[in-house]
């Protein structure tokens, strides 16, 4: 089997570095853990993390900040608040909510410094309520403007017959009702040379790369003739070698105007043979109506006597 991977179209996993396993989740993300140097960005780690521990994170932050403002107001005393101060317990929330007042510049008008010790402390505590506002706006919108992929890949692919030949399909949806225009699609098939111990690439060929639109799904086809990789290699053939086939999708997104990419990664047990995939959509005379929960539905194919 030879490689004619070029190197313009390197994957970037190198040959040497791993010689079994899959390279890519199937969700698409590196299946790489870094390690030697730490190295930690607050602005990614906000960005990427989920929506719940977001939220989370800034109203803990928030309490921590205001909690850290009420004990200077205690060590301060509280008698250079005015307004109905309580003692003992009760003091710490006075001056907790008086700092939360502060911090978010409501300021109800029941309780106010009245010594310019109390004043300071106040003023160090409202710049730091704007500030924490104008970060937490900042990074709500940051993480909204980040085009996320809507492009839903089938879990498995399948080799079926194709115009008097066997081929190896795998299907793609969008989840949204945007528009996306100008797709690409790349696949290259790796597999592991025990002769050489190491790993190897080759560019597998798609009947069709690029589409315009995408308002249906897209089926990319590989058709297995005299030229493809797959030519001669059964299902056992492809466990064997550990193959693993990885799916590169880039298209235009109109909605967020940015460039997007979505990424895909089948080995030989999410792939079904002698099978097809099921049309996904209905059309009438009013719309086409695509259905995206039956991405994986498969059927027998009916040419499955058809060989190589």
């Amino acid at each position: 089997m030879k490689t004619f991977l070029a190197k313009s179209e390197d994957t970037g996993f190198g040959s040497r570095s791993i010689t079994s396993g899959r390279l890519l989740n199937a969700d698409g993300t590196f299946r790489v853990k870094r390690k030697g140097i730490r190295y930690f960005d607050p602005y990614m780690w906000m960005i990427h993390m989920p929506w719940p521990r977001f939220f989370l994170l800034l109203f803990v932050g928030y309490l921590l900040i205001n909690i850290c403002f009420a004990l200077l107001f205690l060590i301060a005393g509280v008698e250079n608040l005015t307004g109905d101060i309580t003692t003992g317990a009760g003091a710490f929330l006075t001056a907790f909510f008086f700092s939360i007042q502060t911090f978010t510049t409501v300021g109800y008008g029941y309780l106010s410094p009245v010594t310019p010790l109390a004043n300071w402390i106040a003023s160090l505590d409202a710049f730091c309520g704007l500030l924490y506002i104008a970060l937490s706006t900042g990074m709500f919108f940051a993480r909204f403007a980040i085009p996320g992929s809507s492009i839903l890949f089938s879990e498995i692919a399948v080799v079926c017959s194709f115009q008097q030949k066997k081929a190896m399909m795998l299907r793609l949806a969008n989840l949204h009702n945007n528009k996306i225009i100008d797709l690409d699609a790349t696949m290259v098939m790796t597999y592991v040379d025990k002769t050489q111990k190491a790993r190897k690439y080759q560019g597998v060929e798609l009947q069709i790369k690029r589409v315009m639109m995408f308002p249906l799904n897209w089926t990319l086809v590989h058709i297995i003739d005299d030229d493809s990789p797959l030519n001669g290699l059964s299902l056992s053939d492809l466990e064997d070698l550990k193959v693993e086939f990885i799916v590169l999708i880039k298209g235009y997104d109109e909605t967020y105007a940015q460039t997007i990419s979505a990424s895909r990664s089948y080995i030989a047990s999410e792939i079904r043979w002698d099978q097809r995939f099921k049309v996904m959509y209905e059309d009438n005379d009013e719309n086409i109506t695509l259905h995206l929960d039956r991405i994986n539905d498969l059927e027998p194919d009916p040419g499955a006597s058809v060989s190589y």
